[in-house]
């Protein structure tokens, strides 16, 4: 997007992914910084839709916390990508840093073309947020956002049955 953005020590093992996948290495060249917006997640995080040769990506920014595990992830996961092919991993192709914002960012391909994921998000009556967590991802249902509700090990409430009733919270 016409500014120079240094990856990050992730990149070598993303660039197998991308070559596998047939993403060019240049598939950001024209990336529309200005396109970065809420994409709707409880994380609060940027991100944009960016087409180039026909294929679809999302950039989203990084939370610190995610950056720094995506450093320590990496290696698995393009492991784990290129072992199993079929996977349901969302494929990342590249781990970056933009100098002028400090603000680190991964760009992957999109299971949604970009005006399908835009008429969905405006339209659609219930909206997740599909994470590995047991957290509650319900962002919009029946036409009304949902506050957040954690489901973590910390949150007993949320994991104790009611025994009498034979019901979990």
């Amino acid at each position: 997007g016409g500014e120079l953005c240094p990856t990050h020590a992730s990149e070598a093992d993303l660039a197998l992914l991308r070559s596998l996948s047939d993403v060019q290495d240049d598939f950001l060249d024209g990336f529309d910084w200005a396109a970065l917006a809420a994409g709707g997640g409880k994380g609060g995080t940027l991100l944009a839709f960016h087409k180039c040769r026909g294929k679809a990506f999302v950039v989203k920014e990084l939370s610190p916390s995610d950056h720094e595990a995506l450093l320590r992830l990496a290696p698995a996961y393009v492991v784990h990508a290129t072992r199993h092919r079929d996977t349901l991993l969302a494929p990342f192709f590249a781990h970056f840093h933009r100098p002028s914002t400090g603000v680190h960012y991964v760009a992957m391909g999109s299971v949604l073309p970009a005006p399908v994921a835009a008429v969905a998000a405006a339209s659609a009556p219930s909206v997740y947020d599909l994470k590995g967590t047991a957290d509650d991802k319900t962002l919009l249902y029946e036409g009304e956002k949902r506050r957040d509700v954690h489901k973590r090990f910390f949150n007993v409430g949320m994991r104790v049955c009611d025994l009498a009733s034979r019901k979990c919270c």
